[in-house]
Protein backbone atom coordinates (compact mmCIF):
# COMPACT_ATOMS: atom_id res chain seq x y z
CA UNK A 1 0.00 0.00 0.00
CA UNK A 2 3.13 2.46 0.84
CA UNK A 3 4.01 2.04 -3.28
CA UNK A 4 0.75 2.73 -4.46
CA UNK A 5 0.96 6.08 -1.69
CA UNK A 6 4.29 6.67 -3.38
CA UNK A 7 3.04 6.68 -6.99
CA UNK A 8 -0.09 8.82 -5.93
CA UNK A 9 2.42 11.54 -4.59
CA UNK A 10 4.14 11.62 -7.65
CA UNK A 11 1.52 11.64 -10.18
CA UNK A 12 0.87 15.50 -10.31
CA UNK A 13 4.42 16.44 -11.00
CA UNK A 14 5.29 13.74 -13.47
CA UNK A 15 1.88 14.49 -15.18
CA UNK A 16 3.00 18.34 -15.04
CA UNK A 17 6.48 17.64 -17.08
CA UNK A 18 4.73 14.93 -19.26
CA UNK A 19 2.46 17.64 -20.38
CA UNK A 20 5.13 20.06 -20.59
CA UNK A 21 7.06 17.82 -23.03
CA UNK A 22 3.99 16.80 -25.24
CA UNK A 23 3.35 21.05 -25.21
CA UNK A 24 7.09 21.18 -26.56
CA UNK A 25 6.55 18.33 -29.09
CA UNK A 26 2.82 19.24 -30.23
CA UNK A 27 3.57 22.63 -30.63
CA UNK A 28 6.60 21.94 -33.09
CA UNK A 29 5.06 18.97 -34.73
CA UNK A 30 1.43 20.96 -35.20
CA UNK A 31 2.60 23.22 -37.72
CA UNK A 32 2.62 20.05 -40.14
CA UNK A 33 -0.19 17.84 -38.80
CA UNK A 34 -2.74 20.55 -38.96
CA UNK A 35 -3.07 22.81 -41.72
CA UNK A 36 -6.12 24.68 -40.42
CA UNK A 37 -3.74 26.73 -38.00
CA UNK A 38 -1.11 28.69 -38.54
CA UNK A 39 1.91 30.18 -36.21
CA UNK A 40 -0.49 32.61 -34.85
CA UNK A 41 -1.96 29.24 -32.91
CA UNK A 42 1.34 29.47 -30.96
CA UNK A 43 1.85 30.97 -27.33
CA UNK A 44 3.81 34.00 -28.54
CA UNK A 45 6.44 35.19 -25.66
CA UNK A 46 6.27 36.69 -22.53
CA UNK A 47 7.00 40.02 -23.96
CA UNK A 48 4.85 39.78 -26.96
CA UNK A 49 4.45 42.57 -29.11
CA UNK A 50 1.68 44.54 -29.91
CA UNK A 51 2.70 43.95 -34.02
CA UNK A 52 3.28 40.40 -33.47
CA UNK A 53 -0.32 39.55 -31.53
CA UNK A 54 -1.90 42.31 -34.31
CA UNK A 55 -0.60 40.14 -37.05
CA UNK A 56 -3.08 38.44 -39.47
CA UNK A 57 -4.70 35.08 -37.97
CA UNK A 58 -6.58 32.42 -40.22
CA UNK A 59 -9.85 32.58 -39.56
CA UNK A 60 -11.13 28.99 -39.83
CA UNK A 61 -14.62 30.33 -40.84
CA UNK A 62 -16.08 28.94 -37.62
CA UNK A 63 -16.22 32.44 -35.79
CA UNK A 64 -18.92 34.86 -35.17
CA UNK A 65 -19.84 38.21 -34.24
CA UNK A 66 -20.17 37.31 -30.67
CA UNK A 67 -16.24 35.81 -30.67
CA UNK A 68 -14.89 39.62 -30.58
CA UNK A 69 -14.37 41.07 -26.83
CA UNK A 70 -16.63 43.73 -25.82
CA UNK A 71 -14.35 46.45 -24.92
CA UNK A 72 -13.70 47.53 -21.40
CA UNK A 73 -13.62 51.39 -22.24
CA UNK A 74 -14.46 52.48 -25.64
CA UNK A 75 -14.07 56.84 -25.22
CA UNK A 76 -13.02 57.77 -28.73
CA UNK A 77 -16.22 57.15 -31.05
CA UNK A 78 -18.09 58.72 -28.05
CA UNK A 79 -15.70 61.44 -27.86
CA UNK A 80 -16.03 62.62 -31.57
CA UNK A 81 -19.97 62.26 -31.06
CA UNK A 82 -19.67 64.64 -27.75
CA UNK A 83 -17.25 66.84 -28.72
CA UNK A 84 -19.26 69.44 -28.57
CA UNK A 85 -20.94 68.68 -25.67
CA UNK A 86 -17.21 68.76 -23.89
CA UNK A 87 -16.18 71.62 -24.94
CA UNK A 88 -13.18 70.36 -27.15
CA UNK A 89 -10.08 72.93 -28.21
CA UNK A 90 -8.67 72.72 -31.50
CA UNK A 91 -5.65 71.60 -29.84
CA UNK A 92 -7.55 68.74 -28.55
CA UNK A 93 -9.36 67.42 -31.50
CA UNK A 94 -5.91 67.26 -33.46
CA UNK A 95 -4.13 65.20 -29.96
CA UNK A 96 -8.01 62.22 -30.71
CA UNK A 97 -7.50 62.22 -34.14
CA UNK A 98 -3.65 61.92 -34.34
CA UNK A 99 -4.16 58.90 -31.26
CA UNK A 100 -7.29 57.52 -33.31
CA UNK A 101 -5.78 57.30 -36.85
CA UNK A 102 -2.23 56.01 -34.68
CA UNK A 103 -3.94 53.57 -32.61
CA UNK A 104 -6.55 52.19 -34.73
CA UNK A 105 -4.69 49.69 -36.95
CA UNK A 106 -3.57 47.92 -34.14
CA UNK A 107 -6.89 47.97 -32.58
CA UNK A 108 -8.57 46.77 -35.31
CA UNK A 109 -6.20 43.78 -36.14
CA UNK A 110 -6.27 42.88 -32.69
CA UNK A 111 -10.01 42.36 -32.17
CA UNK A 112 -9.91 40.56 -36.19
CA UNK A 113 -7.54 38.23 -34.36
CA UNK A 114 -9.31 37.71 -31.46
CA UNK A 115 -12.43 36.31 -33.59
CA UNK A 116 -10.54 34.44 -35.93
CA UNK A 117 -8.30 32.85 -32.56
CA UNK A 118 -11.18 31.74 -31.11
CA UNK A 119 -12.87 29.86 -34.61
CA UNK A 120 -9.30 28.26 -34.75
CA UNK A 121 -9.93 27.32 -30.93
CA UNK A 122 -13.50 26.17 -31.79
CA UNK A 123 -12.17 24.00 -35.09
CA UNK A 124 -9.37 22.82 -32.76
CA UNK A 125 -11.95 21.30 -29.52
CA UNK A 126 -14.26 20.05 -32.41
CA UNK A 127 -12.04 18.06 -34.13
CA UNK A 128 -10.53 16.77 -31.29
CA UNK A 129 -7.44 18.75 -31.18
CA UNK A 130 -4.84 17.85 -28.40
CA UNK A 131 -4.54 19.49 -25.57
CA UNK A 132 -1.14 20.81 -25.85
CA UNK A 133 -2.98 23.10 -29.44
CA UNK A 134 -6.20 24.05 -27.27
CA UNK A 135 -3.91 24.94 -24.76
CA UNK A 136 -2.23 27.08 -26.95
CA UNK A 137 -4.52 28.28 -28.32
CA UNK A 138 -6.21 29.22 -25.05
CA UNK A 139 -2.83 31.20 -24.47
CA UNK A 140 -2.66 32.98 -27.63
CA UNK A 141 -6.67 34.53 -27.35
CA UNK A 142 -5.80 35.43 -23.54
CA UNK A 143 -2.47 37.74 -24.90
CA UNK A 144 -4.33 38.67 -27.43
CA UNK A 145 -7.10 40.47 -25.67
CA UNK A 146 -5.02 41.51 -22.87
CA UNK A 147 -2.74 43.86 -25.63
CA UNK A 148 -6.53 44.78 -26.82
CA UNK A 149 -7.06 45.46 -22.77
CA UNK A 150 -4.46 47.35 -22.73
CA UNK A 151 -4.32 49.78 -25.62
CA UNK A 152 -7.67 50.51 -24.47
CA UNK A 153 -6.12 51.62 -21.19
CA UNK A 154 -3.66 53.56 -22.85
CA UNK A 155 -6.41 55.53 -24.47
CA UNK A 156 -8.35 55.76 -21.34
CA UNK A 157 -4.63 57.43 -19.81
CA UNK A 158 -4.06 59.57 -23.23
CA UNK A 159 -7.94 60.92 -22.68
CA UNK A 160 -7.06 62.28 -19.49
CA UNK A 161 -4.17 63.51 -19.99
CA UNK A 162 -5.52 65.50 -22.69
CA UNK A 163 -8.68 66.70 -21.01
CA UNK A 164 -8.88 69.26 -18.34
CA UNK A 165 -10.22 67.80 -15.42
CA UNK A 166 -14.11 69.24 -15.23
CA UNK A 167 -14.20 67.74 -18.88
CA UNK A 168 -12.92 64.64 -18.17
CA UNK A 169 -15.43 64.47 -14.82
CA UNK A 170 -18.00 65.21 -17.85
CA UNK A 171 -16.79 62.66 -20.20
CA UNK A 172 -16.99 60.15 -17.63
CA UNK A 173 -20.66 61.05 -16.20
CA UNK A 174 -21.81 61.30 -20.06
CA UNK A 175 -20.43 57.80 -20.54
CA UNK A 176 -21.47 56.06 -17.26
CA UNK A 177 -24.92 57.08 -18.59
CA UNK A 178 -24.25 55.56 -21.92
CA UNK A 179 -23.57 52.47 -20.62
CA UNK A 180 -26.56 52.31 -18.23
CA UNK A 181 -28.39 52.64 -21.22
CA UNK A 182 -27.50 50.07 -23.10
Amino acid sequence: MQGVNRLKSLKAPVLLVASSLLLGASLSACQSTIPTYNTAHMPASPQSSVDLLAAPVADTGLSVDADSSFPIVELMPFIVGQADALALTPAQVKVFADYRKMAMKNRMALQANEKALRGQLRTAMMTGADDATTTALMHRISETEMAHMNLRHECLKNVRNTLTPEQFATLMQMYKRSLQRS
